[in-house]
């Protein structure tokens, strides 16, 4: 079965998108300035009831992600992308999009941010930064953003990553691979569940990790986990092969995670993204990289907005400076 055909899709006719949008300008002024997640997850309720099912065949594992279409982003608005996530008139010139993105995201769970990944935005601006065009992070361009599960190092990584496209002239992709945990052979599962595997926090974080204690341990003092978790029926994954080893010596777990590698690599597969585009992806069972590409920095570049959405809010709280922040430190 292709990858494709466990996803879930839904364009929004004339109709339903103009009814997320009137949402998403509720929300927009409902605290000016800034976008109130758990006024989102109330509002999420009156979101269209197409989009709502197809969220919801994701929230039953019944497909791997779901595309959205359709959604309208207020080009005319958005003005020139930025040279980074630091510029200051972005989040106010792509509001309407990063509303519909928290309002969506709101059906699956609770969107939260990191402090130690810019400045602990709940929503996250995606576009080509001079200088790191062959970093292994989203600020990256002409290198192949490698395939991963979204922040592997951590133990409250995101159950749902959401990405929607503001701008992507030149069609760079995004990739995204899965191989059911069922059909890997038996030995290569039982190593693969052994905790012999250690994650490294990415450089995004890593530029960062003074405002994150949490990720400063992680740097220094990785815990080795599993890559297959979660039970031995419909294990779960994480894995990044750009920022994690294996203990030394082990080489049963080295050859398990080489095969893994070699079948994900034979399952990629393209998702192309238009503006007005948004995709949410399981992380616990889909991996997902990016295709290279030439920034211009002429303000026509790629920009796309993210956000991270977990199912148990309450499970970071000894990470959490409350229990209403949405920041893990």
């Amino acid at each position: 079965m292709s990858i494709e055909s466990q996803f879930g899709a839904v364009t929004l006719d004339a109709e339903e998108a103009a009814a997320l949008a009137s949402l998403a300008r509720e929300l927009i002024g409902y605290r000016p300035g800034s976008l109130d997640p758990e006024f989102a997850k109330i509002l999420s309720g009156d979101l269209p009831r197409s989009l709502r099912a197809a969220l919801s065949s994701l929230l039953e594992e019944r497909v791997l992600g779901v595309v959205v279409r359709g959604v309208d982003i207020d080009a005319a608005r958005l003005g020139p992308t930025p040279l980074g996530w630091s510029d200051g008139t972005a989040a106010d010139r792509s509001a309407l999009g990063s509303a519909q993105l928290m309002l969506a995201a709101g059906w699956l769970g609770d969107v939260f941010g990191w402090a130690s990944q810019q400045n602990g935005a709940l929503v996250h601006d995606i576009c080509p930064q001079p200088g790191r065009e062959y970093d292994q992070i989203g600020a990256g361009s002409e290198a192949e953003l490698e395939w991963h599960t979204e922040e592997s190092f951590h133990p409250y990584k995101c159950d749902y990553l959401g990405l929607l496209t503001l701008r992507n002239p030149g069609q760079a992709a995004t990739t995204i691979g899965h191989v059911p945990p069922d059909t890997l052979p038996d030995w290569v599962r039982r190593e693969l569940a052994r905790p012999v595997f250690c994650f490294l926090p990415d450089d995004a974080h890593v530029a960062e990790a003074a405002a994150s204690e949490s990720v400063a341990g992680m740097i220094s003092d990785p815990v080795p986990v599993p890559v297959l978790y979660g039970g031995p029926d419909g294990p779960y994954l994480q894995v990044d092969p750009a920022y994690m080893y294996v203990l030394a010596d082990d080489e049963p777990a080295r050859r398990a995670l080489a095969h893994l590698t070699d079948r994900i690599d034979a399952s990629l597969v393209d998702l192309p993204a238009g503006p007005g585009s948004i995709v949410f992806l399981d992380n616990y069972r889909v991996v997902h990289g990016r295709r290279p590409f030439v920034p211009r920095y002429d303000g026509t570049d790629r920009w796309l907005k993210r956000v991270n959405v977990t199912r148990n809010l309450r499970a970071s709280r000894s990470m959490r400076t409350s229990a209403v922040s949405r920041i893990i430190t």
